[in-house]
């Protein structure tokens, strides 16, 4: 995995110091297309949607530098690099023109600041990057789940979409995973858990649909694991595993008696209380 991916700044590191090397004639769009990894005749919208994400970097950046020891010293130095990288992205109105407009706006030092800017941020404490193997299980676990929700024949049509959207943004999220970091994958985290916690039966599927389950149960572990390595990167062996155990409990076979006919409502399933901060 790229470190440079870990943190913000890095991430616009990464996209400016791309954007440096593009040909000049070519357009903004397909330069940012090519960054996207995105198939030739995209058409703009998914392009600046998928860039997008980029454009709020200078002010987390900004966020974070001010947490840091050394804080005035360290936003004087880094402040002009934001700066240009607001300016760069700022073209997005005239995204049809020529990269050579979008490299008005910034120059290699502004480049090698931020690259130096992630350097500093990497030090802070809850910074870190997932591994390969483990972006590439939160891509096979949802795609687990999306054949087997195709498989199913007695899922109900509402928790179908539900597990669906949960699938399909995971993948998104690792396909983006230069534009957003391991932060998208963690909101999807919080965000299955907390859907499990508070509304279970939206997404528990049918006693009868053990495959299913058991892709529920992979894929909130797969992004539970994300969550846990970025923001505990000294977590050791026993400790993913507490979570993973924790996290998927709440997913655990639901007895035929709890979808009996005539019962009012569902029990509540517990949330997990390990690593409440993840």
């Amino acid at each position: 995995m790229d470190k440079f991916l870990s943190d913000p700044a890095g991430r616009l590191y990464r996209f400016l110091e791309h954007c440096a090397g593009a040909h000049p004639n070519i357009s903004i769009l397909e330069g940012w297309r090519i960054y996207l990894d995105l198939p030739d005749g995209t058409g703009p919208g998914p392009i600046i949607s998928g860039i997008a994400p980029l454009f709020v970097l200078p002010d987390v950046v900004e966020d974070l530098l001010r947490s840091t020891e050394h804080a005035e010293e360290n936003l004087e130095d880094y402040t002009p690099a934001l700066t240009a990288a607001r300016a760069a992205m700022s073209v997005v109105a005239e995204a049809t023109n020529g990269m050579s407009l979008m490299k008005q706006r910034f120059d290699t030092g502004h480049v090698q600041s931020l690259r130096s800017c992630s350097r500093l941020l990497q030090r802070l404490p809850g910074v870190g990057a997932p591994s390969d193997d483990q972006l590439a299980e939160v891509r096979d676990s949802a795609q687990a789940l999306i054949d087997s929700i195709n498989d199913a024949t007695g899922l109900p049509a509402a928790v179908r979409e539900t597990l669906l959207g949960y699938a399909y943004s995971a993948i998104h999220d690792v396909d983006l995973f230069k534009i957003g970091g391991a932060d998208a994958l963690i909101r999807e985290a919080k965000r299955l858990r907390g859907q499990l916690a508070l509304d279970p039966w939206s997404m528990v599927p049918p006693p009868s649909e053990k495959g299913v389950l058991s892709s529920v149960k992979r894929l909130a572990a797969a992004l539970g694991v994300i969550a846990l390595v970025v923001h505990t990167p000294v977590a050791i062996g026993a400790d993913l595993a507490e979570y993973k155990k924790a996290l998927t409990s709440i997913t655990e076979e639901v007895p035929a008696d709890f979808l009996a006919p005539g019962r009012s409502s569902p029990p509540a399933l517990e949330a997990p209380t390990t690593h409440d901060s993840v």
